[in-house]
C-alpha cells in the first residue's frame, strides 16, 4: 500500500522479512526459521522469538503480512511482493 516503515524495532525483524521476501512463494518452517535467526539458542527460545517477531512486523507492517497454513509453516502473504523476487524472475 501507501504505507512506509522507516524504522524496525530489531535487526533480527528486519533479517526475517528479508529473508521471507527474496523467495516469497517459499514456505519455511518455524523451525528452519529459527536455526537461521538464532543458530545459538535451544529451540524453545528460537520459536518464542521467532512468535515475537512475527507479532511485531504484523503490527509495524501489516497484519496479513504472513501466510500460515498450518501454524508451523510461514510464508509471505502472495499478495507481497519484492524487487529481488521480480528481479529474479526477470533473469529467468
Amino acid at each position: 500500500g501507501t504505507q512506509t516503515v522507516e524504522r524496525f524495532r530489531t535487526q533480527k525483524g528486519v533479517l526475517l522479512l528479508a529473508y521471507l521476501a527474496a523467495y516469497p512463494r517459499r514456505t519455511y518452517s518455524r523451525d528452519v526459521l529459527g536455526e537461521v535467526l538464532w543458530p545459538d539458542e535451544e529451540p524453545e527460545k528460537q520459536r518464542a522469538r521467532l512468535r515475537y517477531e512475527l507479532s511485531v512486523l504484523r503490527k509495524a507492517v501489516w497484519s496479513d503480512l504472513f501466510h500460515t497454513p498450518d501454524n508451523a509453516q510461514i510464508a509471505l502473504a502472495e499478495s507481497v511482493t519484492s524487487d529481488v523476487a521480480a528481479f529474479e524472475e526477470a533473469l529467468r
